[in-house]
């Protein structure tokens, strides 16, 4: 149980975060992860409700399924350049995440990786995008505008659904797979 545990102090040598590692800490605010770690497990810091700020070290190349779910508090995150694929329901119910910044070799955004992060109010999709999986961005109420990058193939079933502030929706290429609902209730669409 480490609901009460406000600080932590991980070793230099420390390569791994693995799954579950922080799971419901509901007390810690920051941490600084050493420069070794390249792997952040699945839920690794999920359910670090009072979580307000997290540095990866550049060498970060795997961020695990819900690695930052429910930080209700984490308010920017930078995702570093080595990460390929933004797991499934990474940064989901982050409710005050505001800016993130994705790393150009992000290939594939996975299943509720930002569902209703509500103050989510941009973001820029790397170049070497492909796949936008379902509800990804599903909730993203402050979200204003989006560029789907040209090598996307496919925007998933309510990737971006219930974007209510979404006013500008811009598509660099034609895309074989938009699916069903991907745009459901965008009340604001004007583009």
């Amino acid at each position: 149980d480490c609901e009460a545990l406000e600080s932590i102090t991980l070793a230099e040598t420390l390569t791994a975060i693995h799954r579950g590692t922080f799971w419901g800490c509901r007390s810690i605010k920051s941490i600084e992860i050493p420069e070794a770690v390249v792997r952040i497990g699945r839920y690794a810091f999920g359910k670090c409700t009072a979580l307000e700020e997290i540095k990866l070290p550049d060498g970060v190349t795997y961020l695990g399924t819900g690695a930052f779910s429910e930080c209700r508090k984490l308010k920017e995150f930078h995702i570093p350049s080595g990460v390929r694929f933004l797991a499934d329901y990474l940064f989901s119910c982050c409710e005050e995440l505001e800016t993130v910044e994705i790393g150009n070799a992000v290939t594939y955004i996975g299943i509720d990786a930002f569902c209703s992060c509500k103050k989510l109010g941009a973001i820029n999709l790397p170049h070497a995008l492909s796949r936008i999986s379902s509800s990804a961005f599903l909730g993203c109420s402050a979200l204003t505008e989006i560029t789907v990058p040209e090598g996307v193939k496919e925007i998933g079933k309510r990737a971006f659904a219930f974007c209510t502030s979404l006013k500008e929706i811009s598509l660099l290429a034609d895309i074989p797979a938009i699916e069903e609902e991907s745009f459901l209730c965008c009340l604001s669409l004007e583009h």
